[in-house]
């Protein structure tokens, strides 16, 4: 796909999801094979499936900092998945995304990465 495109096809992606709910958007799908799923608020999420699985654990990095984070599940697999601390990876990130390292050494400088872990 060419990339030059992305931007007008954000937009029309944008526009035609705005046409519908989430829930409706999901009765759409509902029996088919597509690979959809609900973007869930944590209000939400405390009652759905993943919750009474176990897969949402409170989270605590640096105190008094909380958070609640879904984890992907592991189908078949007894893998206990983890939360990985804020910033552990935030520069491969980045460099995913295509800054260089100049560029995320700017960010860091200017504060806008926080604290390294």
């Amino acid at each position: 796909m060419d990339q030059a495109h992305w931007p007008e096809m954000k937009e029309r992606f944008a526009a035609v999801f705005a046409t519908r709910t989430r829930d409706e958007w999901m009765a759409v799908f509902e029996g088919s094979d597509a690979c959809v799923a609900p973007v869930l608020t944590m209000h939400e999420a405390k009652d759905h499936r993943i919750t009474v699985r176990g897969d949402v654990r409170r989270a605590r990095w640096r105190p008094p900092a909380r958070a609640r984070s879904a984890l992907q599940p592991y189908a078949g697999s007894d893998h206990s998945p983890t939360v990985a601390p804020p910033g552990s990876n935030t520069d491969e990130g980045l460099a995913g995304w295509g800054l260089s390292e100049d560029a995320i050494e700017a960010l860091r400088d200017a504060g806008a990465l926080g604290e390294t872990p």
